[in-house]
C-alpha cells in the first residue's frame, strides 16, 4: 500500500501545468533537462539534426515554413541553412 502511494507522489511530481499558455514545469524537470541537455551539447549539430529530422517526420507541414523545405536526406543535412539552424 505504501508503494502506492509513492508511485502516486512521483505522478503528481511530473506533472507540467499549463498557466495562460505558458508551460510552467516542476523544478525536477528543469534539472533533468539542464543535466541532459549539457549531454547533448557535446554534439549539438548532430543533436539539433535529429530532433529537425524527426519533427519533420512526425509532421513534414512543419518542414514548409523553413529555408531549406526543399532538401531532404544528405542534401538537406548537408545544407548551410539547415546546419546554422539546428545548431542555434
Amino acid at each position: 500500500m505504501n508503494n502506492n502511494k509513492d508511485k502516486s507522489k512521483r505522478k503528481k511530481s511530473f506533472k507540467s501545468k499549463l498557466h495562460s499558455g505558458i508551460l510552467i514545469l516542476p523544478e525536477s524537470h528543469k534539472v533533468l533537462i539542464r543535466h541532459t541537455w549539457c549531454h547533448l551539447q557535446k554534439d549539438a549539430t548532430n543533436t539539433g539534426a535529429l530532433v529537425f529530422l524527426r519533427i519533420f517526420e512526425m509532421d513534414p507541414k512543419v518542414k514548409q515554413q523553413f529555408p531549406f523545405r526543399e532538401y531532404s536526406g544528405e542534401e538537406l543535412r548537408k545544407n548551410s541553412l539547415f546546419k546554422h539552424h539546428v545548431t542555434r
